[in-house]
């Protein structure tokens, strides 16, 4: 369950069915796509990925895994949580090392 792996996120999950790494890349979370403010302009001091998804964030408009509808922040959610694993993991190693 994404959720799971990305807390701070809060995503909208609406519907009891769990939202997966599968419906992300699936591109069957049930998010709403909206194209509007979606582009940052400032590629100079471009937002926190998090704190992008968390401003961005559509509602989930049906249940995870029901329906097809292409969506980029699926894909923006599947790198987040990409990061999270990743910084999870280099913090595991490192204490391991002590």
């Amino acid at each position: 369950e994404v959720t799971t792996f990305l807390p701070n996120l809060d995503l909208p999950v609406e519907y009891a069915q769990p939202l997966r790494v599968e419906d992300l890349l699936t591109h069957s979370s049930g998010f709403d796509e909206r194209t509007v403010g979606m582009a940052y302009r400032d590629l100079a001091h471009p937002p926190a990925l998090t704190d992008y998804l968390r401003h961005e964030m559509p509602r989930q408009v049906a249940p995870a895994g029901l329906l097809y509808s292409y969506s980029n922040y699926n894909y923006a959610v599947a790198g987040a949580l990409v990061a999270a694993c990743r910084d999870a993991g280099r913090d595991r190693s490192a204490r391991r090392r002590d």
